[in-house]
């Protein structure tokens, strides 16, 4: 399933940017505040809403039409709520091997930044 979004390495792209912290700086961006802020709080929480498989094209298609630095800066706007569907929504189409790994190296951050943000 996962291939018919790019494979499993856009999807990982995209899991490692919700659950690590954003680290880059937002200056030097070409995406104002306010398309930003749309986006996060309006757009992807009303893609997120949709049958399955019309949010991840969404998410896909965001990520597209931005670029890496300013989708990540997207992500970080996302409201935690909104950071966990979309990682349900990616989890549910990546292939088990994956997912082991996951479970390896990257639930304790996700456990990290789920406990930081309460």
């Amino acid at each position: 399933m996962a291939t018919e979004f790019g494979g499993v390495k856009i999807l990982r792209k995209i899991l490692a940017a919700l659950i690590k912290p954003f680290k880059g700086g937002l200056k030097n961006r070409d995406i104002a505040d306010e398309e930003i802020e749309f986006l996060a709080q309006t757009y992807l929480p009303i893609a997120l809403e949709s049958p399955s498989p019309q949010p991840l094209t969404e998410i896909l298609h965001v990520a597209n039409a931005y670029g890496q630095k300013q989708f990540t800066a997207i992500l970080a706007a996302l409201p935690l709520l909104v950071k966990a569907q979309v990682v349900g929504v990616i989890m549910r189409l990546l292939p088990p091997s994956f997912l082991d790994e996951y479970r390896i190296h990257y639930q304790p951050m996700l456990f990290s930044a789920l406990s930081s943000t309460q």
